[in-house]
């Protein structure tokens, strides 16, 4: 079960507050294990098999650098109406090019119909 979620009393948050940086101060640091290399992992397998590891790492990391890229490049994810040229067409024909020109059709005449009605109301 979870416990409440009532906040520590503050004399004894204030305690733990010193004894942590008592001992930090002390130096009783433990010392970080040593991380294995590339190389080293590699050495332990047999060559070819490390070889074709090795690439799969490349690969994946190659991989992994294009998607982060993507992801922090900045670009609009949605288009609006007003951006674009007037009356362009699509980059890629598609079967359905009679459904997107009905579509721009109602568009450009709901568009007309609201500047209308706006100019009505300034007069």
């Amino acid at each position: 079960m979870n416990k409440s979620k009532q906040p520590m009393p503050k004399n004894i948050r204030k305690k733990m507050d010193k004894t942590i940086k008592k001992d930090l101060k002390s130096g009783d640091t433990p010392t970080p294990k040593k991380t294995l290399t590339e190389k080293e992992v590699l050495a332990k397998q047999p060559k070819k098999k490390a070889k074709i590891e090795k690439d799969h790492l490349l690969s994946m990391e190659k991989s992994l650098k294009a998607k982060k890229a993507k992801a922090l490049s900045k670009r609009s994810k949605r288009t609006g109406t007003h951006e674009g040229t007037v009356g362009s067409e699509p980059a890629h024909v598609h079967p359905e090019g009679l459904r997107w020109i009905k579509n721009i059709a109602k568009q450009n005449k709901v568009k007309s119909k609201k500047i209308v009605r706006k100019m009505n109301k300034i007069k």
